[in-house]
């Protein structure tokens, strides 16, 4: 099936994405440490694929979508999971 994932690649794509942004950021005090976690946007050769980090490199969720309206979906879902665990 290599083939037809390749055949549903973004006309093109270099295969090395890139970020044009982030969706929201959020802050936790944990054990005497302050912890971070940030939504990200990045391209993919699908479309975007939204990135859950925390702390700068650990990477928590990733999620691939060419739907705005999941974009939008997927990032406030993941943010209210966030705050219900105490992020703000």
């Amino acid at each position: 099936m290599a083939g037809s994932d390749a055949s549903q690649q973004r006309p093109g794509w270099r295969a090395v994405g890139n970020t044009p942004g982030e969706r929201w950021r959020l802050h936790k005090a944990s054990c005497g440490h302050h912890r971070q976690a940030v939504c990200e946007l990045w391209t993919h050769d699908r479309g975007w694929e939204l990135r859950l980090v925390v702390d700068g490199s650990d990477l928590r969720r990733s999620h691939v979508t060419h739907s705005s309206d999941e974009i939008v979906d997927v990032t406030e879902h993941w943010k209210a999971a966030m705050v219900s665990r105490g992020w703000t």
